[in-house]
C-alpha cells in the first residue's frame, strides 16, 4: 500500500478522537495538489533515428504510468492504435476503465494501456456529488513508450486523498515508471517529507523498483520554490523554453520594444493610436473600475506593475473603453516577460522597457504620444535557449 491507513469523511470531534487512540500514527486533513506542465522528447534532444530511443526501442516493454488530469485520445492520432507495438508486458496488471463518456474499447490499446479515474476526494471537496458525465478518465484541463493513465485532478484542484489512490493503483498495476505533474505548498516553501503526500507516496512506489518523476514546480520566480524535492524522486525543472510569444511595441518616435503576449485577435495595424499613462487616467496599476472612461477611450494604456494578474489589466483597460493595453513585468522577473491571454490588444514589456515608455509620454507634448503593438505569433527555435530562463520555473 501506498500508506497505511484509510481515507474517510469525519468531523472535528471524530477526527480529534480517532487521533487520541494509541494505535493511530496520525490524522492528516486531506490537501490539495496543484497541477503543473511537462515538454518533450525534442527539447532533451532525442530523436528516432540515433541515439538513446532507438537503442532503447522506444521503451516498448516499459509502461509509463500518468497521475494527473488524465489524456484525451478522442481523434488523436498519437493514441491511435499501433500495429508494430507488442502486446504490453507480462507483468503489468492495469486496465481501462469504461463511463458514460469514455469507450475503453475504442480508446485503449497497445499504446495507451490503461486509464483510471479517482474521485471521491475531490468529490468531499467541493462538497456535492459530480455528474456522472464528468466521472471519466477523460481530461477536460487540456494535458514513445506506453502509457497507463490515472486521474486524480479535476477543474480545480488534485485532493491528497486521490492522489494517493492513484498512487497504489499505479503500484498495483505493476508500472515500470510514474509520473507526476503536480505538487502542494502553493507558492509556499516545500513540506516536510513527513507531510508531503508525493514524496510518501513515492518512498513506496521505488520500494516496489517504481521510478518516480515529478514537476519541480511552477510558483517561480520566487526564491526557494521548487517542490517534490525528495531524494528518491527524479525531480524536473522547466529551466528553458523553447517557444516565445512575441509582440512589438513601437512608439511615435520610432523607438520599438520586443514584448510578449498570447493575444490572438484582430490586429491593431501599423497606425499609430494615442498613448496615455494609466497614473493620469485614475489608476496606475488599471484596476477594474478605477480607470475613466473619458480619459482612455480609444487609446493605448500604459499599466504599472500590479498584484493584479496582466489579463485583468486588460480586461480593465477594455472595461473602460481603451484600444490596447502596454503591461509591465514585475521587478522580480528581471528580463523576463511573461505571456498572457487577452481579449484587447495587449502586450507585457520588461520593466525597464516600461520605464523608457513611461519617459517617452512625458517629454512629449500634451497628448502627442502614441503608439501600435504588433503581434507576432508563436516563435519557435531548434533548441531552448541557454539565456532564457522560463519565467514560471520554480527556484
Amino acid at each position: 500500500m501506498v500508506a497505511t491507513g484509510f481515507a474517510a469523511r469525519l468531523t472535528r470531534s471524530q477526527a480529534a478522537h480517532l487521533a487520541s487512540l494509541p494505535a493511530v500514527l496520525a490524522v492528516v486533513p486531506d490537501g490539495e495538489q496543484r497541477l503543473h506542465t511537462t515538454r518533450s522528447q525534442i527539447f532533451l534532444g532525442l530523436t528516432r533515428l540515433i541515439g538513446l530511443l532507438p537503442a532503447s526501442d522506444g521503451g516498448s516493454d516499459t509502461v509509463i504510468g500518468l497521475i494527473d488530469s488524465s489524456v484525451y485520445p478522442k481523434d488523436h492520432t498519437s493514441f491511435a492504435a499501433d500495429p508494430s507495438l507488442p502486446q504490453p508486458p507480462s507483468w503489468f496488471r492495469g486496465g481501462c476503465v469504461s463511463t458514460a463518456t469514455f469507450d475503453a474499447s475504442a480508446y485503449c490499446n497497445n499504446k495507451l494501456v490503461g486509464a483510471k479515474f479517482f474521485y471521491k476526494g475531490y468529490e468531499a471537496k467541493m462538497g456535492r456529488p459530480m455528474d456522472e458525465t464528468e466521472k471519466s478518465p477523460l481530461d477536460t484541463n487540456g494535458q514513445g513508450a506506453r502509457i497507463a493513465t490515472y486521474k486524480a485532478c479535476w477543474t480545480h484542484s488534485c485532493t491528497e486523498s486521490d492522489v494517493l489512490a492513484a498512487f497504489e493503483e499505479a503500484i498495483a498495476d505493476r508500472v515500470d515508471v510514474i509520473s507526476v505533474s503536480f505538487s502542494g505548498g502553493n507558492g509556499t516553501l516545500a513540506p516536510e517529507f513527513h507531510n508531503d503526500t508525493v514524496s510518501l507516496a513515492a518512498f513506496r512506489a521505488v520500494r516496489n523498483d517504481i521510478i518516480v518523476s515529478a514537476a519541480a514546480g511552477k510558483d517561480g520566480p520566487g526564491v526557494s520554490t521548487v517542490k517534490n524535492i525528495a531524494p528518491w524522486v527524479i525531480t524536473v525543472g522547466a529551466s528553458t523554453i523553447k517557444r516565445q510569444f512575441l509582440a512589438t511595441v513601437t512608439l511615435g518616435n520610432g523607438t520599438s520594444f520586443v514584448g510578449a503576449s498570447l493575444y490572438a485577435g484582430a490586429p491593431l495595424g501599423a497606425s499609430m493610436l494615442p498613448l496615455v499613462y494609466a497614473g493620469q487616467a485614475g489608476s496606475s496599476t488599471c484596476r477594474k473600475g478605477k480607470l475613466d472612461p473619458k480619459m482612455v477611450a480609444g487609446k493605448i494604456v500604459v499599466c504599472d506593475p500590479s498584484k493584479w494578474s496582466h489579463d485583468a489589466q486588460g480586461e480593465a483597460v477594455r472595461g473602460a473603453g481603451g484600444a490596447g493595453a502596454i503591461l509591465a513585468s514585475p521587478f522580480q522577473y528581471g528580463e523576463l516577460t511573461v505571456a498572457s491571454a487577452h481579449i484587447i490588444p495587449a502586450a507585457t514589456v520588461k520593466l525597464l522597457d516600461h520605464m523608457r515608455i513611461r519617459v517617452y509620454i512625458v517629454l512629449s507634448a500634451k497628448g502627442s504620444a502614441t503608439a501600435t503593438i504588433a503581434f507576432n505569433g508563436t516563435i519557435f527555435s531548434r533548441s531552448p535557449s541557454s539565456t532564457r530562463m522560463a519565467s514560471f520555473s520554480s527556484r
